[in-house]
């Protein structure tokens, strides 16, 4: 769930492209259950400002600068006057750019996810639609979504790695030299995924145990 989460849009949609060839309902529960800033900020103050206390100084800063006013105030609301200053200060001296920025957001998705996996954000209280039911793979199943113990053929599974191996590779006049560099490295990682989960789907597979676990 973590590779979905931390990915930007584009890298994302590729991936998630690989499960709908399998299942769009197996799909549409990945997207249904992953993280995003936009549905942490749907939380409580409370619950946000605690996901954000735990970001290094500089990180926070960086955070409050880039997020809208209304946001970063939620988070400001519940500090400390000291606090306050240490952050302001070091958003005063602060030039983040773009890569810092998105590094601070891959940040606040792994310390939520680990608070959730902790037992410190409950999602029944925070967000009923993150847990995971008893009987979801049962439903999925009937709603289209390959048995966990079903097998794909091997050249298909193939395939579906080579046609992300070429989606993300190939270049795009509007993309940097960096973007197309990442986006390839994002396609070997998957490739070599795709290739050892291959005889057990293990791409669905992993995809419920993770959200399971998180639950």
């Amino acid at each position: 769930m973590s590779l979905i989460e931390t990915s930007s849009a584009a890298k994302r949609e590729k991936f998630l492209e690989l499960v709908r060839a399998e299942s769009a309902a197996w799909a549409q529960a990945i997207e249904t259950h992953s993280l995003s800033m936009e549905r942490i900020f749907g939380w409580s103050d409370e619950t946000v400002s605690e996901i954000f206390k735990g970001l290094p100084v500089r990180n926070l800063a960086c955070a409050l600068k880039g997020f809208a006013p209304e946001n970063s105030q939620r988070i400001m609301n519940y500090m400390s006057h000291s606090e306050k200053r240490k952050v302001e200060d070091e958003m005063g001296s602060l030039n983040a750019n773009p890569e810092e920025f998105n590094g601070t957001v891959i940040k606040i998705l792994e310390i939520t996810r680990k608070m959730i996996s902790d037992g410190q954000i409950r999602l029944e209280k925070v967000d009923p639609q993150l847990e995971i039911p008893e009987d979801f793979e049962e439903k999925l199943e009937k709603m289209g979504g390959p048995k966990v113990e079903d097998k794909a053929p091997a050249a298909a599974e193939n395939r579906k790695a080579e046609q992300m191996q070429e989606a993300v590779s190939k270049p795009q006049t509007s993309a940097s030299s960096a973007d197309v560099l990442q986006l390839q490295r994002m396609a070997q990682v998957l490739t070599k995924e795709n290739k050892s989960l291959r005889e057990e789907n293990r791409i669905l597979k992993e995809k419920l145990e993770q959200i399971r676990k998180i639950a």
